[in-house]
């Protein structure tokens, strides 16, 4: 007798929360095949990396730095990808090289005055890895862009000055090389998962 009820309460909420989940879908995804009816879904791409193996402290220390250098340095990775396309696209319209002279000035003092600040308290390692993430988004070192739009003696300058840091405006991005857990935290990144 007590096993009877067991499975009626059981069947009813069985019930009761299939009709309740059911109230809110429209519409569901099946199939039928031969007399049996199966759900079907697609599902987003998911990336699936081996289990990194136990950290010991510096290594577990290093990865944590990585990961909040790139939540810091990121969105102005992706944001300097896409002023540069603004640019270099009201940059081929100009014909004179005093125009397109005067127009990198007025670029150059309103990016100044957006990101000056925030640019100037990232650290060096900080910097490197901003430098590695506008070769990602723009498919140009650091050091071309600012010859193109700047000169030759800028850049040189500039690059001297990242050397006296350790740094370099050269710096290329290899996804698939050095910099492969870059690229794997800059895909989670993307997929909100960090």
């Amino acid at each position: 007798m007590v096993v009877r009820i067991r499975y009626i309460i059981l069947f009813t909420l069985f019930i009761f929360l299939s009709f309740e989940n059911m109230s809110g879908q429209e519409y569901v995804k099946v199939k039928k095949i031969v007399n049996d009816t199966i759900y079907v879904d697609t599902l987003d791409p998911i990336e699936v990396y081996p289990k990194r193996g136990m950290f010991r402290f510096y290594k577990r220390w290093r990865y944590s730095r990585k990961i909040r250098n790139l939540k810091k340095v990121y969105p102005y990775a992706k944001r300097a990808g896409v002023l540069l396309k603004e640019i270099n696209a009201e940059y081929v319209k100009l014909k004179t090289e005093r125009e397109k002279k005067r127009y990198i000035k007025k670029a150059e003092k309103r990016l100044f005055a957006q990101f000056e600040g925030e640019l100037r308290n990232m650290t060096i390692s900080q910097g490197r890895m901003l430098i590695k993430l506008i070769f990602r988004e723009t498919g140009n070192t650091t050091y071309e862009i600012l010859k193109e739009f700047k000169g030759g003696f800028s850049a040189f300058f500039w690059h001297s000055v990242a050397r006296l840091f350790g740094s370099s405006l050269k710096y290329k991005y290899d996804k698939n090389g050095d910099d492969a857990d870059l690229e794997r935290l800059v895909l989670l990144y993307e997929q909100g998962k960090l």
